[in-house]
C-alpha cells in the first residue's frame, strides 16, 4: 500500500516538474517575444520618424525651389511655344539672376537665405516666410540649434581663421556663438521657418514666432542657397608649365576644359592666389598639377622640396615629346569620366615607379590637407582656407560633399 503511495507521489512529482519546466520554456518564449516585439516597435518608430523628416526636408525643398520658379514667372513674360512648352524671357536685365536677401559682402555666392526682416516684396522675389527665431542664437527648449560654424562645413563662405581648419566664418555673432571677433558685415545665419498647414495663409502668420506649444506646427526648417556656378573643380583645374613655347600658348588657349583654367588669374596677389611662380620662386601651380596628376605627368624630385631640388622641377625644364606638359595635354583629352575620379591606368601602383594619381574627396579636403602637413601643403604659404579660389568637390554624388 505504501509502495503505491510513494510510486504516486513520484508521478505527481514528475509531472509538476514537467509542467514546471514548460512554465518556465513558456515564459522564456513569452520574454523573447516581447523584447523582439519593443525592438521592432523601436525600429518601426525610428523609421515612421525618419521618414516624417524627410518628407518635411523634401516639403522645404519645394517650398524654396518653388519660390525660386516663380520668382523667374514674376520677372519674366511667358511665350508658349507650338510644343507645348513656355519660354520666360526676362523683363530686364537685373531679372536674369535670382534676387538677393540676406547675403553678405564677404560671401559673393550667397545668394539667399531664410531671414525675418526680409527685403523681397515679391516683385519679382516671393518674400521669405522666415520667422524671427534664429537657427543659431535661439536654441529650442531641448536646447537644440545649429552651429555657426556648421553652417559652413561646406566652406562656400570664407574663413574667419586661416590658420587652422575649422570652418568658422567673418560673423556679426558675439563670443557665446563665435569664438573669434565680430565681424559686422559677416555671416548671419538664417532664422527658422515654421511649418504650418497652410504658410501662405495670413491667419496663420502668428505660427511663424512660437511663443507657446502649437500642435499645428509641424517643424521647421532654415536654408541658405549658394550659387555654384562660378566655381572650380580643384581636381581638374590647374596646368602644369610646359617648357616649349609653342605648346605652352596653344594647348592652354583651346580651352576645352576646366583643365586649362588659369589658376594664376585668381587672386590679387601671391598671398591670395596660386601663383607661377610665386615671389619666393614657387611655381605653386605646378606643385598642385605634380601631386595631383603625380602618376601621369612624373614630376621630379621629392614632395614637398622646393630650391634647387624643387619638386616638379622639370616642369620648367623638360622639352622632350614626353615632358609633364605633354603627358598632361593627352590626359585631358583622353579622359572619358568627367574626371569623377582618378586616372583609371594610373590609379594603383605602378611596377616600375610605385606612383599614384591623387584626388580630393570633399571640398573641406583642400583645407584640412593644407594644414594638416599632407602632400596639399603646395598652397600653405598661400590661403589655408582653400575657399577663396572658390574650388568645388568633384564627386557631388557621394554624401560627404
Amino acid at each position: 500500500m505504501n509502495g503505491n503511495k510513494a510510486v504516486s507521489y513520484r508521478k505527481k512529482g514528475a509531472a509538476l516538474i514537467i509542467v514546471l519546466a514548460f512554465v518556465v520554456l513558456l515564459t522564456g518564449v513569452g520574454v523573447a517575444y516581447l523584447s523582439r516585439t519593443t525592438s521592432d516597435r523601436q525600429v518601426a518608430h525610428s523609421s515612421f520618424y525618419q521618414a516624417n523628416v524627410d518628407q518635411l526636408a523634401q516639403s522645404a525643398m519645394d517650398t524654396i525651389i518653388g519660390d525660386l520658379r516663380q520668382e523667374i514667372i514674376n520677372g519674366s513674360t511667358a511665350v508658349s511655344q507650338a510644343d507645348g512648352t513656355t519660354v520666360y524671357t526676362p523683363r530686364t536685365a537685373a531679372n536674369m539672376v535670382p534676387q538677393r536677401s540676406g547675403n553678405t559682402v564677404l560671401g559673393p555666392n550667397l545668394i539667399r537665405r531664410s531671414i525675418r526682416s526680409d527685403s523681397l516684396s515679391g516683385n519679382p522675389a516671393p518674400s521669405s516666410r522666415a520667422s524671427g527665431v534664429n537657427s543659431t542664437t535661439d536654441a529650442s527648449l531641448n536646447g537644440r540649434s545649429v552651429s555657426l560654424q556648421r553652417w559652413n562645413t561646406h566652406y562656400l563662405l570664407p574663413k574667419a581663421n586661416t590658420g587652422n581648419d575649422d570652418p568658422y566664418p567673418p560673423s556679426p555673432l558675439p563670443t557665446a556663438f563665435n569664438p573669434y571677433p565680430a565681424v559686422p558685415t559677416g555671416f548671419t545665419p538664417p532664422d527658422w521657418v515654421f511649418v504650418a498647414p497652410n504658410p501662405n495663409d495670413l491667419t496663420q502668420e502668428s505660427r511663424k514666432i512660437l511663443t507657446a506649444p502649437d500642435p499645428n506646427v509641424v517643424g521647421r526648417y532654415a536654408y541658405t542657397v549658394y550659387a555654384e556656378g562660378s566655381l572650380l573643380d580643384m581636381n581638374v583645374a590647374g596646368y602644369p608649365t610646359d617648357a616649349v613655347s609653342s605648346t605652352a600658348t596653344i594647348w592652354p588657349g583651346r580651352k576645352g576644359s576646366v583643365a586649362y583654367a588659369d589658376l594664376t588669374a585668381l587672386g590679387s596677389s601671391d598671398a591670395t592666389r596660386l601663383s607661377n611662380p610665386d615671389a619666393t620662386g614657387i611655381y605653386q601651380v605646378d606643385r598642385l598639377v605634380g601631386w595631383r596628376n603625380y602618376a601621369t605627368t612624373q614630376p621630379s624630385n621629392n614632395f614637398p622640396n622646393t630650391g634647387g631640388q624643387a619638386f616638379a622641377k622639370n616642369f620648367q625644364t623638360d622639352a622632350t615629346s614626353t615632358r609633364p606638359a605633354a603627358l598632361f595635354y593627352s590626359y585631358v583629352l583622353g579622359n572619358t569620366n568627367g574626371f569623377l575620379s582618378a586616372n583609371a591606368t594610373t590609379d594603383r601602383v605602378s611596377q616600375d615607379s610605385g606612383k599614384y594619381d591623387f584626388i580630393f574627396h570633399k571640398r573641406s579636403s583642400v583645407s584640412q590637407h593644407i594644414l594638416k602637413g599632407s602632400q596639399c601643403t603646395f598652397i600653405l604659404s598661400l590661403d589655408a582656407s582653400g575657399q577663396q579660389y572658390r574650388l568645388r568637390c568633384a564627386c557631388e554624388q557621394c554624401d560627404c560633399c
